[in-house]
């Protein structure tokens, strides 16, 4: 059981008009979850800036999805973050996440 921790994924794209981020998390419904922040902006944890929570959406099978419109064929960035509680271990309590470019 590891309690209070953080992990985050900083992604950078470039040359894509859309970029699809997938993401799920299977562990205990309110405290551990996986959010995807604003394009070129920062993730925080429970943050109304982040564009994608699977806060209260557990699933082992089902991914939930955002598209970042990309109007420009610049260097973009956007982070996803896993935080996780100390209240104890729920089913395999991880996040998920893929990404399609386009």
């Amino acid at each position: 059981n590891i309690g209070n921790g953080t992990s985050t994924c900083t992604i950078n794209v470039m040359g894509y008009s859309s970029v699809t981020v997938y993401a799920r998390s299977y562990a205990e419904s309110s405290y551990d979850y996986l959010e995807v922040g604003p394009l070129d902006g920062t993730v925080t944890r429970n943050a109304s800036s982040n564009v994608l929570s699977t806060k209260g959406n557990q699933s082992s099978t089902r991914y939930l999805s955002h598209t970042f419109t990309i109007e420009d064929k610049k260097q973009h960035t956007f982070q996803i973050l896993y935080s996780k509680d100390s209240s104890g271990d729920e089913n395999d309590d991880r996040g998920y996440f893929y990404i399609v470019c386009q």
